[in-house]
């Protein structure tokens, strides 16, 4: 431990000498060359911005959430409006004739245009957007402020000769801070969208930007400090940028890319908790009708055994409405009760233990009555050990042994079960029958919820094995081999890791 906090202390240590090696190299190009400290300033800003374009374009594919691409693009014409500033720039002598204003009318469009997108950004987390009517947007916006200022010549004078910046430049600065401010304010509301080191670097940016518009507040002349200082905190604040998405997209792309897949995972089982609670509302309400509909039938069985029933010879047809009542009622409380079962499929909730899966065969064995003259179930070998809930996994292989019996009502039936643990510590299963098999056709869709592509059962299953299989961080797969196969792997669950 001591040792990893020397290299952290060595690498702080190195960085901080780093950083002021090249604030006294921006100062002393700053002095040489104010030119040239303008220059390198400009086109790292471009670069970053250009970056963030290419990485949010490049990885859009992936993205549940639009906010890196929103900026992203936007941040093309912001690196575009730069490149104009840059080159308009006093002493750079490629729009001759404009002096210091157009500079400082570039520099306020690009600066309006980057608040007002980080500002709107957080609307696009979690949300779809037209890339094509963003692109559509910020051109047309850029090109307005580049033909006004340029062509019509109707933008708004930000700087003076002999008297220095107008009323115009310096309200504007203030309403930029204050929209960077509130960008802020939409952050730190939507902190769960971002990881912790991102966010709180895209903030410190933001704050740099904030101090920067300040600065040049006290703007005088394009080579006086305050001038210097403004573009040191966007410099400063656009390696905060670089750090927070290229470094961190580029280092970490799979964090990036895929921050949502985590929230995506919360929010589903949120959802799978409100469905389960509707699931026994929906029982509690079903039981009662269900429960007075069986009992019904029972009493008008009773009565039509009773001698000298009202009818001579209704009897019979009675009882087969009785008992067509009570197979439709217990079909029902079997479905309610499988829609309960897969709801609750797969949630990590109570109690965690090592659990015997061949104990657990063995009861589901019992319990079912499966060891008959019709049907055998063998364990080929030793099934192992799982660390995990043994509902589930009594859930999982009755499920899969009921779902061979179901499907091979006539003949005898062998129903076989392996085991071997792979490399990768996980425990792998496959269950075997000996029967007709699946049809090719829907061997894809087996484990859709409510999928009866054979006309039998509710459906619901193999949905919920394949539901507890993934909870337990493995997969499923189905094929024939001489009747069905069901081939699945567990990892057993961290207690302290739920």
């Amino acid at each position: 431990m001591k040792m990893f906090a020397n290299d952290k202390r060595i690498r702080y240590a190195a960085g901080g000498g780093v950083f002021v090696l090249v604030m006294l190299g921006l100062y002393l190009t700053r002095i040489r060359s104010y030119l040239l400290f303008h220059g390198i300033v400009e086109i790292f800003s471009i670069v970053v911005a250009a970056g963030i374009f290419a990485i949010a374009w490049n990885s859009r594919e992936h993205l549940d959430n639009n906010y890196l691409l929103f900026v992203g693009i936007a941040y093309l014409f912001v690196a575009f409006l730069d490149l104009l500033h840059t080159l308009a720039y006093e002493g750079m002598g490629v729009f001759s004739g404009n002096g210091v204003n157009l500079a400082a009318q570039l520099w306020i469009v690009a600066r309006y245009m980057q608040a007002f997108t980080l500002l709107i950004a957080p609307v696009f987390l979690g949300r779809k957007m037209r890339a094509g009517a963003v692109f559509a947007v910020y051109s047309g916006v850029t090109a307005l402020a580049v033909i006004s200022i340029f062509y019509w010549k109707i933008f708004p004078t930000c700087f003076v000769t002999g008297s220095g910046l107008t009323t115009f430049k310096t309200v504007s600065e203030y309403v930029i801070c204050l929209v960077f401010a509130l960008s802020i304010a939409f952050l730190v509301v939507r902190r769960d969208a971002f990881q912790d080191d991102v966010l709180w670097l895209l903030i410190g940016s933001i704050v740099l930007m904030i101090a920067a518009e300040l600065s040049f507040t006290f703007y005088k002349h394009p080579y006086g400090f305050a001038n210097y200082l403004g573009h040191l905190f966007k410099l400063l604040s656009f390696y905060l940028v670089y750090r927070a998405v290229i470094v961190t997209g580029l280092s970490r792309p799979v964090d990036l890319m895929f921050r949502s897949i985590k929230q995506s995972e919360e929010e589903l089982k949120d959802l799978n908790r409100e469905l389960e609670g509707y699931a026994r509302a929906a029982s509690h309400d079903l039981r009662g009708p269900l429960s007075s509909i069986k009992l019904a039938a029972e009493m008008l069985e009773e009565d039509a055994l009773e001698p000298g029933f009202p009818q001579p010879g209704a009897g019979e047809e009675i009882l087969r409405y009785a008992e067509s009542i009570k197979k439709s009622s217990d079909k029902s409380f079997a479905l309610v009760e499988n829609m309960l079962s897969l709801a609750r499929a797969g949630q990590m909730e109570g109690l965690v233990e090592e659990v015997d899966i061949e104990a657990v065969v063995r009861e589901i064995v019992e319990e079912r009555r499966l060891d008959s003259a019709r049907v055998h179930v063998e364990m080929l070998n030793d099934l192992g050990r799982v660390t995990g809930n043994v509902t589930h996994l009594y859930q999982l292989f009755s499920n899969l042994l009921d779902n061979s019996v179901k499907h091979n009502p006539v003949g005898p039936l062998i129903i076989s079960i392996s085991h071997r643990s792979d490399r990768d510590g996980s425990d792998r299963y496959l269950v075997c029958d000996n029967g007709t098999g699946i049809p090719e056709d829907i061997l894809d869709d087996v484990f859709i919820p409510f999928f009866t592509g054979s006309g039998k059962g509710t459906g619901i299953g193999l949905a919920s094995v394949k539901r507890i299989v993934g909870a337990y961080g493995g997969d499923i797969t189905a094929y024939n081999k001489g009747g069905a196969c069901f081939e699945f792997t567990l990892r057993s669950i961290d207690p302290d890791a739920r």
